[in-house]
């Protein structure tokens, strides 16, 4: 007489072998979100970077970004108005956003989208040269580097274990 169906032993090896499959494949899952995290947040920067140098040109005077590493950034004409902003998306609180040099929080584009450095024009204060964006979590090995200062070639991000020239991907040697 033929069976229909699974006896109870096949169906407790099906699970436990689906058990040890699941947490075999948990800790890649956990660091490539976190590194997708890490990414997203640079993505994130350099595209306010370049929106506010777009918008230094577009509203002919110079405009500022401002950084806040744990919310996101914003960018404010000559007048203090905001022109743009957006957040980091981090539901888990372990993404580490870190302006360079430190202390820096703001970098100012004049109206012809020229980077104003080493100091912004409004406070003296110093401007931001490069973004460290790294994740607490454990595990992640990524950390990238956002540049934007003009020295170190457009705003762009990078990775800090490749050398620029040498790969494309890197950064340049000295980026702090």
């Amino acid at each position: 007489m033929p069976r229909n169906g699974f006896t109870v032993i096949e169906l407790l090896i099906g699970m436990a072998i689906a058990a040890l499959l699941l947490m075999l494949a948990l800790p890649a899952y956990r660091d490539f979100r976190a590194n997708t995290q890490v990414r997203n947040a640079a993505d994130t920067i350099v595209h306010g970077v370049r929106l506010a140098q777009v918008e230094a040109i577009r509203l002919n005077q110079p405009v500022t970004l401002e950084i806040d590493p744990a919310v996101g950034w914003e960018i404010f004409d000559a007048g203090g108005v905001r022109v743009g902003a957006e957040t980091f998306n981090d539901p888990t609180g372990q993404l580490l956003i870190t302006p360079r040099p430190a202390g820096a929080v703001k970098l100012t584009y004049s109206p012809l989208g020229q980077y104003v450095g080493p100091n912004n024009p409004d406070d003296g204060s110093a401007a931001v040269t490069s973004i460290r964006v790294s994740t607490t979590s454990i595990g992640a090995p990524t950390e990238l580097r956002v540049t934007t200062d003009p020295s170190w070639g457009a705003a762009r991000v990078c990775e800090p274990r490749f050398v620029y020239p040498a790969d494309p991907a890197g950064c340049p040697v000295g980026l702090p």
